[in-house]
């Protein structure tokens, strides 16, 4: 089979091409080039299959429609494309959606702030708050049998900042485990403190809740990986009567507590790391076991990117 070169063309489309396929299954080579980046390519009627295959200086990509459409992200600028479609006379499009980010990944000195007070550094900073670990609950005892909820996470929450002054720091407190009861439904630990970086950037705590009964505790996502890799979480739930606590959230920063089983009078586990919860008390039939303490927040700053 004979390879044929495309033409220019023959229809235009926004911020794209268009390419009207001759002879179904047969393969052709387009004479227009693609910088690297997001691209859609659609096939018109959406029930026929277009395969367009991109040679890049990384490589080749392949990208093949599902219902009439895909989209490839391109790393590279690519130096040949090569176009074919299911039947006579499709129209494929390929038209850019999204430029490649520029640039690299930011870098420079991280430092880890775990005490409250002053920090002297100045000017262009990258700042990540971690809020104090909330604290489980303790079990319900006697009558009542349910397992505690696991403390709450420290909410994660970064910013670009531009300091030309020392800046006060707080780091957020690790909320204290609930007490174990012997006749009353679980007891609520203390909420874990707010992290601020003076006025510029605070965190408090994940508002969702840290686990429940048999649950495994809730991630706080961290959405600044080039400041700080890594997640906390909340405590795992404490498990009633019959039923197995779960195990902490998190990892990286902060990882919650575990949970106590049910039947069970033993103090759940403490979060450790930076802003994980308590894991929740187990329910007992008699006096149940107290809920675990969070752990305390923490800033991360990034300088000299």
């Amino acid at each position: 089979m004979v390879l044929q070169i495309f033409p220019e063309p023959s229809a235009s489309s926004v911020n794209g091409s268009a390419y009207v396929i001759t002879t179904a299954n047969k393969q052709y080579k387009l004479t227009e080039t693609f910088a690297a980046g997001v691209y859609s390519i659609s096939v018109s009627p959406a029930s026929s299959t277009a395969i367009v295959t991109f040679y890049t200086e990384s490589g080749i990509t392949t990208a093949t429609t599902v219902s009439g459409i895909i989209s490839v992200n391109l790393a590279s600028a690519v130096t040949e494309t090569y176009v074919q479609s299911s039947v006579n006379s499709d129209l494929v499009t390929i038209t850019q959606v999204a430029n490649s980010v520029p640039g690299t990944e930011i870098s420079g000195t991280l430092d880890t702030i775990t005490s409250t007070g002053t920090y002297t550094q100045t000017g262009k900073l990258y700042v990540v708050c971690v809020g104090g670990g909330s604290g489980g609950q303790g079990g319900g005892g006697s009558g009542y049998q349910n397992g505690g909820n696991g403390g709450n996470a420290g909410a994660i929450v970064g910013k670009l900042v531009y300091t030309t002054a020392s800046t006060a720091v707080t780091i957020g407190t690790a909320g204290t485990g609930g007490a174990g009861s012997s006749g009353v439904d679980p007891v609520n630990g203390t909420a874990g403190g707010t992290t601020t970086f003076g006025s510029l950037v605070s965190a408090g705590v994940l508002s969702s809740s840290g686990g429940g009964t048999n649950g495994a505790g809730i991630v706080s996502p961290n959405l600044y990986t080039s400041v700080k890799s890594g997640t906390t979480g909340g405590g795992g739930g404490g498990g009633s009567v019959g039923n197995f606590g779960g195990a902490g959230a998190g990892s990286g920063i902060g990882t919650g507590g575990a949970g106590v089983n049910g039947q069970n009078a033993t103090t759940a586990g403490s979060g450790t790391g930076y802003g994980a919860g308590g894991g929740g008390g187990g329910g007992n039939t008699g006096t149940s076991g107290a809920g675990g303490a969070g752990s305390p927040g923490v800033i991360y700053v990034l300088r000299g990117f």
